[in-house]
């Protein structure tokens, strides 16, 4: 089977660097509390696959017998659908990305002071805590203030729900993936952690 990427993008996509018609587009499925999501997304970043490719992404929030796999998945994937609805008009502060991208950069890549993982951290924090440490982030993505309030208010909004359940509707009932992170990427669905050697040979 042919998998094209473009096939399954949320109609809210956002790329992490500026989309260029005459790269492939990528997907990647992920929960945000994954740590081999966090994994891929290094490799990505070490094989330089986000630079010959429109990557985007899902966020996906792995569900458990109660609740969910990571309990502050369901926050985090909230405040970045609400941050695609109020995209940033500068991005200087966040290297060009849009602002739900430098979020997932902190998360999969940054540690804290401490040397703890932030997204190690994420996984244990408190939803105040964690509703906090996203804020903050965000400012220094640029957003103000008021801004931020907004897209908190936003998060839990009827609007950023019906984004969700399109993610997982994509997951579940078109992808039908059984691991996450999942790519999909030139031509292929690939399953599981993908190494920054096998994503440097997916060319154009």
């Amino acid at each position: 089977r042919h998998w094209d990427a473009a096939d399954y993008r949320p109609s809210h996509a956002t790329y992490v660097r500026e989309y260029r018609s005459g790269d492939p587009v990528a997907l990647e499925v992920l929960d945000p509390g994954c740590r081999f999501c966090a994994q891929l997304f290094r490799n990505i970043e070490r094989s330089g696959f986000d630079k010959t490719h429109n990557l985007t992404y899902i966020a996906y929030p792995i569900k458990a017998e109660t609740g969910y796999k990571f309990q502050n998945s369901p926050l985090v994937a909230s405040y970045l659908a609400a941050m695609q609805l109020h995209p940033l008009d500068d991005t200087s502060a966040t290297d060009g990305a849009s602002a739900d991208w430098y979020v997932l950069r902190q998360l999969f890549t940054g540690e804290r002071a401490d040397h703890v993982d932030w997204q190690d951290w994420m996984n244990g924090a408190s939803r105040s805590d964690a509703t906090a440490q996203l804020q903050t982030w965000m400012r220094q993505a640029g957003y103000t203030d008021a801004q931020v309030h907004t897209i908190a208010q936003e998060s839990g909004s009827a609007q950023v729900k019906r984004m969700l359940a399109e993610h997982r509707h994509i997951v579940e009932d078109r992808i039908h993936t059984v691991k996450i992170p999942s790519l999909i990427a030139n031509g292929g669905l690939h399953s599981g952690l993908v190494s920054a050697d096998d994503l440097k040979g997916m060319k154009k």
